[in-house]
C-alpha cells in the first residue's frame, strides 16, 4: 500500500496502516468474534426452543383445571423450625381425572380395596379409578429424596 508523506513522496509500508477501532490479523479478537457470533446465534435459539417447546408438547391436548387434594408429607411445621419436605401425594378428581383414566392405555381391573366394584387402571405407579357412581379419581405420590413415583393409596 502506498501512503504520501509530508514531502508528496509516496512511500511504500510493509503492512496497511491501521485506522483507529480496526483489528490486526495478529489480535486474537479476529479468531473469537466468530465464536461470539455463534454464541449469539445459538443464544437466539434457545430462547426460540424455549418459547416455542409448550407448543410442541401441547399440541395434542389442552391444559384443564384440576380438581382434589394434595398431601405434603415430612416434618410437621409446628415440630421444627426448619421443616423438610419428603414428597407429596396428589388425589385428582373430576375432568382431569376422567382424562387421565381414559388416556391410559391399560385393561381396567376390578379394584378390590374398594369391594363396590370401582375400576382401576395403572401406568406404573399412577393409579386412576372409575367408581360405580361415574366419578373418576387418580392418585400418585412423588419422593423428592430418590425422585421416583410411588403409589398414593393402599388398601
Amino acid at each position: 500500500m502506498f501512503t504520501s508523506t509530508p514531502a508528496n513522496t509516496l512511500t511504500r509500508h510493509s503492512k496497511p496502516p491501521q485506522a483507529a477501532g480496526q483489528i490486526n490479523a495478529a489480535s486474537p479478537l479476529k479468531t473469537i468474534c466468530p465464536l461470539i457470533w455463534a454464541l449469539c446465534i445459538m443464544n437466539k435459539l434457545l430462547i426460540a426452543l424455549i418459547l416455542f417447546s409448550p407448543l410442541a408438547f401441547s399440541a395434542g391436548d389442552y391444559p384443564s383445571k384440576m380438581e382434589g387434594l394434595y398431601y405434603i408429607w415430612g416434618d410437621p411445621i409446628d415440630k421444627n423450625e426448619k421443616p423438610g419436605v419428603e414428597g407429596f401425594s396428589i388425589f385428582l378428581t373430576g375432568e382431569a381425572a376422567e382424562r387421565l383414566f381414559k388416556k391410559i392405555d391399560k385393561q381396567a381391573t376390578y379394584n378390590e380395596c374398594w369391594e363396590d366394584g370401582t375400576l382401576t387402571k395403572y401406568e406404573g405407579n399412577v393409579e386412576c379409578s372409575l367408581s360405580p357412581d361415574n366419578k373418576y379419581s387418580c392418585a400418585f405420590s412423588i419422593n423428592l429424596k430418590d425422585q421416583k413415583v410411588y403409589r398414593a393409596e393402599t388398601c
